[in-house]
């Protein structure tokens, strides 16, 4: 998408950096380089736009000390970071199918739309909600209806890019053979769903729902690295408020509908570029990327093509309403009151039965003290490394199964309930994990 959008905004710009950019390209334009950046430092460095987060086993007014000694000397210039100059995506930019041939094989189409600044949102959250219905895999759902249909294996949807006057929403779909044969149909189903939410409107119950999972979400985080939660902590200093510092990136904070209205607004077909990735465009492209040469073709979507895909519904011939809102979830915990363990030493298993058909182990958590369980079960069998035949097709029926409980388990999932069917040496693992209450 930096490729293709205006060449005039910063966002075009190679973001990586290479000799090129870095080495010949400025020595070409008489421009010094060092010189350059010392200059941005010395115009940035500046304390007004620092974040500061100190994280350590010393007293407050010994981190205050060293803070003080090593920090004070920077200046307070009272500058202003610098800001995009407009959007980087127009009317001329947008509306386009662009062909990419990928160096691996692999069949896939995104759909991007441009949108408003989502970082002075974040107490709302309007992305996530659109995510969450975008992305479901539950019945009813887009992939749901892809996957019946042969068309699709995976889809993943939400916040692509975020900046700070301006963002983008993705839908990321992995396609199968015959869905690459079809992609104007997928897209039209994308859009149909799309029109299903619109014309529903912004529903509290899924509001409630997705809150309620982050709320437990952040409740119950895991212990980070120090160096990784410091940096985490300073970045969202310069996103959230005071008091939302350390929830801010977890929690929804408040119900918008207007906010879910405006940027679903945004999920209009002239308002999209449709990036296409297949193997099979190799030899049909016209362009090279400047920076990873890779091969692509820019087309126009042709304006009838465009008018069927604004006018999709889920009473289509092709959808014959087979999408409809996701099924409310009863998984969701609420109880996560703890059992007291009496007499079991810290860290140390229990062997609760042992048979020549069962063995089962028990070791509660009683050093973290969290309302979770882990389930992990092997199913034996000598089969499973038998020959290799036998290796392959335990492998092959694992993943029927993981396939045929999609549905279920992703509603699970969205309720941070876990469940996963893996081949092993032995046979076949069943692992569950997530809240004790609904497990």
């Amino acid at each position: 998408s930096k490729t293709l959008c205006k060449k005039s905004h910063p966002f075009h710009k190679f973001g990586s950096g290479n000799l090129e950019t870095l080495g010949e390209g400025p020595k070409k334009a008489g421009i010094d380089l060092r010189a350059e950046l010392l200059s941005f430092h010395e115009k940035y460095y500046s304390a007004n736009v620092m974040k500061l987060v100190v994280l350590g086993k010393e007293s407050i007014e010994d981190l205050e000390k060293l803070v003080e000694t090593c920090l004070s000397p920077i200046e307070n210039m009272d500058v202003s970071p610098p800001v995009f100059p407009g959007k980087p995506f127009g009317a001329e930019q947008l509306a386009k199918r662009v062909s990419v041939v990928p160096v691996k094989e692999m069949r896939a189409i995104e759909l991007t739309f441009p949108m408003r600044e989502i970082e002075t949102l974040y107490t709302k959250k309007p992305a996530r909600y659109i995510s969450h219905l975008i992305g479901h895999e539950g019945k009813g759902s887009i992939l749901s209806l892809l996957r019946e249909l042969g068309w699709a294996n995976d889809l993943s949807a939400g916040e692509a890019r975020s900046c700070t006057d301006w963002s983008s929403f993705a839908i990321h779909i992995d396609l199968t053979d015959d869905g690459l044969e079809h992609v104007d149909e997928v897209a039209e189903i994308v859009f149909a769903y799309i029109s299903l939410l619109k014309k529903a409107g912004p529903q509290k119950w899924v509001h409630d729902e997705t809150a309620t999972v982050a709320d437990m979400s952040f409740r119950f985080l895991s212990k980070r690295q120090p160096i990784d939660y410091a940096t985490s902590i300073a970045s969202n200093m310069h996103l959230f408020a005071s008091e939302h510092i350390l929830a801010g990136p977890y929690r929804i904070y408040e119900y918008s509908p207007e906010s879910i209205e405006e940027c679903m607004d945004f999920l209009v077909p002239s308002n999209m570029l449709l990036t296409v990735t297949a193997r099979s465009f190799e030899g049909k492209t016209d362009s090279k990327e400047q920076w990873y040469g890779t091969d692509y073709k820019l087309e126009d979507i042709p304006t009838d093509v465009l008018e069927r895909w604004g006018a999709a519904s889920v009473d289509s011939e092709l959808v014959d309403g087979r999408l409809e809102f996701p099924e409310r979830n009863d998984m969701i915990a609420s109880d996560f009151d703890l059992k007291k363990v009496e007499g079991i030493p810290k860290g140390e298993c229990r062997l609760l039965q042992n048979t020549p058909v069962l063995r089962c182990w028990y070791k509660p958590d009683n050093v973290f003290d969290m309302p979770k369980a882990n389930i992990m079960a092997v199913l034996q069998t000598p089969l499973a490394t038998e020959s290799p035949e036998t290796s392959v097709l335990g492998s092959l029926f694992v993943q029927v199964l993981n396939e045929h409980t999609t549905e279920f388990t992703y509603l699970a999932s969205m309720a941070s309930l876990h469940c996963s069917f893996s081949m092993a040496r032995k046979g076949i693992e069943i692992h569950v994990s997530g809240y004790n209450h609904k497990q």
